[in-house]
């Protein structure tokens, strides 16, 4: 029998009745509970969000049943249901203006336009939840940015082998740690540049636990936009990962995708958020840092500032602008919590008996200033200029080692790279490379 006094310590769903399904269970949970929805599990909010949101759609949003829309109306005070209804909203195949002026009049019970949200003191503001405390948060979408060679996959890698292994993960912060679980989980990394084998012995050159980290190449074809698919691949494994890594968002981009555009960006990754917030993990996103100076760490990705907006948090991977040898993590965006600290490491090498591997080892927090990391060689504009182009060369040769292609083609793969136009043009003009009309 549920004690009505602590919900939170009966919102685990029973097992007893295997006629009902476990949204269901958690939906007979929340009924329990008039009014006081936001004091249950996290997760039993979660399924009994799904299971009322089935429910309405199936008689197209037009509830007679009022428990229903109690429990709806609930579910879109919480954050995370209202983020996966809203994903839900953006797939529902009819999903229309008349669906829509019906789901306001659901949410609102009918009162007058203006006469919308709640007070301030009546908005249930739940802690944030924390994979990496206070750099990866739960429930989100993360950045690693950074230029190649700068660690920032080596740095997915080291987090991954802390999470597989059920270790305590360094605290860069200047306040005390919130006690987090640190049993061994599991890790789903998607990549679209290593090789399997690299990718194995970089994980071994850390010490991570092989058996908890899924592995999908790019022979998949896998995209940001492929949300449902996404879903079915976490789905799939033993257990729900707690980090979801893409190596690196470039390589995921679906087709006629304008990062440098916020709307198209923001489009792009709102999704994903839901996601993440449906299934209570952390997913995180390597990104090329743009060519040319940039005067602070918000503006450093590929891209539109939409990507760094929809992001909760975002860390920057740089050389340090004194220390030859050393690289610094800066942490460029919190949503949740103060900046943690910045953190020198370094890319040791790590030698097998046939092979070798690169393995990121942290020397410790650091008073760098960020500004001088931002001015530091390579970044002031003259540099900045010549490096881009001299990027822009080599990404041409490579491109068309394999002989001629489609100039539309290739500016498609140069934008994927934060290489503009312009820079693309000259080093081509440098290269001698002739260009003719399609």
């Amino acid at each position: 029998m549920l004690d009505e006094t602590i919900p939170a310590s009966n919102s685990e769903i029973p097992s007893d009745d295997p006629g009902t399904s476990t949204i269901e269970q958690a939906y007979q949970i929340a009924l329990g509970f008039p009014g006081r929805f936001e004091a249950l599990d996290a997760e039993v909010r979660m399924d009994a969000a799904q299971f009322a949101w089935g429910l309405a759609a199936n008689c197209g949003f037009n509830l007679p049943d009022s428990d229903c829309r109690a429990v709806l109306r609930a579910a879109w005070r919480d954050p995370r249901c209202r983020l996966w209804m809203q994903n839900q909203q953006s797939r529902y195949e009819y999903w229309n203006a008349d669906t829509r002026r019906t789901w306001a009049a659901l949410m609102e019970g009918g009162v007058p336009e203006g006469d919308r949200g709640d007070t301030a003191d009546a908005i249930q503001a739940a802690p944030p939840r924390w994979l990496w405390y206070p750099l990866i948060p739960r429930d989100a979408v993360s950045l690693i940015v950074g230029r190649p060679e700068t660690g920032k996959t080596a740095l997915a890698i080291r987090l991954a082998a802390y999470l597989t292994r059920g270790q305590a993960l360094p605290n860069f912060s200047r306040h005390p740690m919130p006690t987090v679980k640190t049993a061994p989980v599991r890790v789903l990394w998607y990549d679209a540049e290593s090789t399997p084998g690299a990718f194995r012995r970089r994980l071994e050159a850390v010490g991570a636990d092989l058996s908890r980290v899924h592995f999908i190449g790019n022979e998949y074809d896998t995209t940001l936009d492929a949300v449902d698919t996404i879903r079915a691949d976490i789905e799939a494994m033993p257990e729900t990962p707690a980090l979801v890594v893409f190596d690196t968002l470039a390589g995921f981009l679906p087709d006629r995708c304008d990062i440098e555009r916020m709307a198209p960006a923001r489009r792009l990754l709102r999704p994903l958020a839901a996601l993440a917030a449906e299934k209570g993990i952390s997913i995180v996103l390597l990104h090329h840092e743009g060519k040319g100076a940039r005067s602070d760490l918000i503006h450093v990705g590929v891209g539109s500032i939409g990507i760094m907006g929809a992001a909760r948090s975002a860390l920057f991977c740089a050389k340090h602008p004194e220390q030859d040898g050393v690289h610094v993590m800066l942490h460029a965006k919190c949503s949740e919590e103060a900046k943690a600290q910045g953190v020198a490491y370094r890319l040791n090498r790590h030698e097998f008996q046939d092979a070798s591997s690169v393995r990121l080892d942290f020397d410790g927090v650091t008073n760098v200033d960020e500004h001088a990391v931002m001015e530091g060689p390579g970044r002031k504009p003259d540099d900045a200029e010549k490096g881009a182009q001299d990027e822009a060369a080599e990404f041409l040769l490579h491109y068309l080692s394999d002989g001629p292609a489609l100039k539309s083609e290739v500016l498609k793969a140069a934008k994927a790279e934060g290489i503009t136009p312009i820079t693309l043009r000259r080093a081509r003009e440098a290269l001698e490379i002739e260009s003719s009309p399609q």
